[in-house]
Formats: structure tokens, C-alpha cells, sequence
């Protein structure tokens, strides 16, 4: 079991520019397709506020996201914690043009400060879930 204090870091390529990678992350219809259908509203704005609960087996998590910092078409940093958890940890996605697409880089901190026994908290598993999460991405940068 890796040591959760460590960051998790994920990079995927996306054949597409960085415009349309950011437009994708960023606006709210995109996001419902690729990472959470019932995510209310977001905005990439500092001190936005976002709230949606997730069920994952008998346990839910009532996320609530707070926009830190946005530097549009580059950095998007934000805050994640939940109701029923203590505990405050960042999400920092990270977008750089390459090779005639984009390199978008997730960087997870603060695992650490999440309970240790909830199995969703684990180094592993938010490495597993923001995989997932980054090749969903890409899958829809990339579809026609």
C-alpha cells in the first residue's frame, strides 16, 4: 500500500488542442458526459462552489469542490472535500500543448488528510480513479 501522503499524479495525451481539451474540462454539458452526470453547475472561476453526492457501494460521498486558482487553457486547481468526511485535499489539472495535442496532467494532494479506513481514500484507488477518469477524458476530446 503506497504512502498516501505522497501525490498522485496521472498524464494523458489528447489529440486536440488545448482550447477545446479546456472547454471539455471546463464547461458544465461536457463535464456531465465525462466525469459526473449530476454535477449541478461549475464554473472555472475562483471561489466557485460546487455541490453533488456520489454513492459507491454503501458509502457516499457528498463532494463539495471549491475553484482555487484558474489560469484559462493552462491550470485549474481545485479544493475537494466531502460532508461526511474530514479532511480537505486539491486536484490540480495541468494542460500543456504537445505533439500537435495536449498533455493534461492531474496532480491529487491531500489524500492523507481524508480518514484512512474509507477503501475510496486509499493512494491505489484515487491512482485507479483518476486513470479512469483521464482516459474518459480523452475518449471524449477525441470522438466525433
Amino acid at each position: 500500500m503506497k504512502d498516501r501522503s505522497l501525490p498522485v499524479e496521472v498524464s494523458i495525451h489528447i489529440q486536440e488542442p488545448v482550447s477545446l481539451v479546456w472547454d471539455v474540462m471546463t464547461e458544465i454539458e461536457p463535464i456531465r458526459e465525462w466525469f459526473f452526470e449530476n454535477i449541478p453547475n461549475f464554473e472555472a472561476k475562483v471561489g466557485s462552489v460546487t455541490r453533488f453526492a456520489v454513492s459507491s457501494e454503501e458509502r457516499t460521498f457528498s463532494h463539495i469542490w471549491k475553484v482555487l486558482e484558474v489560469v484559462p487553457q493552462n491550470k485549474l486547481v481545485v479544493e475537494w472535500r466531502y460532508d461526511e468526511y474530514d479532511g480537505a485535499s486539491t486536484a490540480t489539472y495541468l494542460l500543456d500543448p504537445e505533439d500537435g495535442g495536449t498533455r493534461v496532467t492531474i496532480i491529487a494532494k491531500g489524500l492523507d488528510q481524508f480518514p484512512a479506513d474509507i477503501p475510496e481514500f486509499a493512494w491505489e484507488s484515487c491512482e485507479a480513479g483518476w486513470k479512469y477518469f483521464g482516459e474518459r477524458l480523452r475518449l471524449y476530446c477525441e470522438s466525433d
